[in-house]
């Protein structure tokens, strides 16, 4: 007699990426001068996510043509938070976690 292999059905998960793209911004800043980003210039974005959380991240540019990458280059995520109840719970930990961000944000 043969058994009958029962499946189970699992709920699935909300992906990361998704909820990033029902994101509200709610503030950014960025320490690039000039039109052109540079090796190492930092941007930074607080969002409201879609479920009412706030979180933020912080992206460094990789210049790719000063290494001999034949093209300009690319921003990649070098910080990221967790999550909070508030945008000022958000904030004070971006302030916390970013050297240069405090200034930026007074001076603009």
């Amino acid at each position: 007699m043969a058994e009958t292999a029962q499946l189970q059905t699992l709920p699935t998960p909300v992906s990361h990426r998704w909820m990033e793209t029902q994101s509200e911004v709610v503030q950014t800043a960025t320490n690039q001068q000039g039109d052109k980003p540079q090796e190492g210039d930092r941007r930074w974005s607080l969002m409201r996510r879609a479920d009412g959380f706030f979180t933020h991240y912080e992206e460094a540019y990789i210049d790719l043509y000063d290494h001999g990458g034949g093209v300009d280059g690319y921003w990649t995520r070098s910080h990221a938070s967790g999550l909070f109840d508030d945008v000022e719970a958000a904030m004070e930990d971006a302030l916390g976690s970013l050297t240069w961000l405090d200034e930026r944000l007074s001076a603009g």
